[in-house]
């Protein structure tokens, strides 16, 4: 297909969803906001309408983290278990 993901899990969720993580990087905003572009918003939708669990990863708050592997294992931890696809509240 015309989409793709960054990080795809092998693990199926209880529902039979495959989930993956997404980097959004400053290329993905409006100048400025926090705005997907028409591009990205339509592959988020369309990822999730085809089964998968997209959780998505802001670059700057991945940046925030700087190199500590100990501050980035619970951030996706929790990403991970959070109870609702990120991609589903997109507006």
């Amino acid at each position: 297909g015309p989409f793709f993901v960054d990080i795809g899990l092998e693990e199926l969720e209880a529902d039979e969803r495959r989930r993956c993580l997404m980097v959004d990087t400053p290329n993905s905003f409006f100048y400025g906001t926090d705005q997907y572009l028409p591009p990205r918003l339509l592959q988020h939708r369309m990822l999730t309408a085809l089964g998968w669990d997209v959780r998505r990863v802001r670059w700057d708050d991945w940046a925030a983290l700087g190199m500590d592997a100990e501050r980035k294992k619970p951030f996706l931890q929790e990403l991970l278990q959070g109870a609702r696809p990120e991609a589903e509240e997109l507006a």
